[in-house]
């Protein structure tokens, strides 16, 4: 395989989250608690990020980013203090990794 000379590995990278570059890129927007607010604020996740603090002290986020398993991943590692605003089939795939979890840990 040939690398073209007009290959720009910054460009062909600089929409994806982590490893993985594959997909369309999405506007992804998550509303983090106040709690983490300083630390999205104090982190450069991605070249991309957007951040907006909020009168309740919360922060939103905005990414434009392909939306992978790693992405998936990293926002279902904030738990609870985040919440996905956009797209709608990125925050249904969470209400449904929700429900499946919670269904774990209900006493039978």
């Amino acid at each position: 395989y040939v690398i073209p000379p007009d290959f720009d590995a910054n460009a062909y990278l600089g929409s994806s989250w982590g490893i993985v570059v594959e997909g369309e890129v999405e506007t992804i927007k998550l509303r983090f608690d106040p709690e983490l607010a300083r630390i999205m604020e104090e982190t450069m996740w991605h070249p991309s990020q957007v951040l907006e603090p909020q009168s309740d002290g919360s922060m939103i986020m905005t990414l434009k980013v392909t939306n992978t398993v790693e992405l998936y991943s990293w926002i279902l590692g904030w738990g609870e203090k985040v919440e996905v605003l956009k797209p709608e089939e990125l925050r249904q795939q969470m209400i449904e990794t929700a429900r499946a979890m919670l269904n774990i840990y209900q006493e039978k």
